[in-house]
């Protein structure tokens, strides 16, 4: 009986793990006017009623996903940053491009790239090692020229 009662509470307290499990949170980046870390409950792209707020006591900062993703992007024009996280930043703020436009950038029209150090935690060693990395603002700037390009590309065929 005693093992029985063992197995079954147990049970119930992995089941209430999993019940009562905490919301998913998500850094969305430092609040504009403060500067505080902005950490809240995740908000799925299609969810245009929820904001993004501040809980700093004297800061009242609040915008919607799409709204707040664009002034992180601004905020960060002078940032250097890999491929990766170039093309993800971009894309959340509304700017699409691919990595291969970027590439394509870099050897064509001379965009400005240099070859940072970086260093990584894997498998319980600090390594480091050389990446290429793109400043966000000159990215953001040769974005809407490369899809008005397209445009009229696709316009005079």
């Amino acid at each position: 009986m005693r093992r029985i009662a063992q197995d079954v509470t147990a049970a119930a307290s992995r089941a209430h793990r999993v019940i009562d499990r905490p919301a998913d949170l998500y850094a969305y980046g430092p609040s504009p006017p403060c500067g505080v870390q902005i950490v809240q409950e995740r908000i799925h792209a299609d969810d245009h009623s929820t904001l993004v707020r501040c809980r700093q006591a004297d800061c009242d900062y609040q915008a919607t996903v799409a709204d707040h993703q664009v002034t992180q992007l601004a905020l960060r024009e002078g940032t250097w940053l890999t491929l990766t996280e170039l093309v993800g930043a971009l894309t959340n703020g509304g700017v699409p491009v691919t990595r291969d436009q970027i590439k394509d950038w870099a050897d064509r029209e001379g965009l400005p790239h240099e070859k940072r150090a970086r260093t990584r935690w894997i498998h319980g060693h600090v390594q480091k090692n050389e990446v290429w990395t793109y400043r966000v603002g000159e990215v953001r700037d040769l974005a809407p020229r490369a899809q008005e390009r397209r445009k009229r590309t696709a316009l005079s065929t």
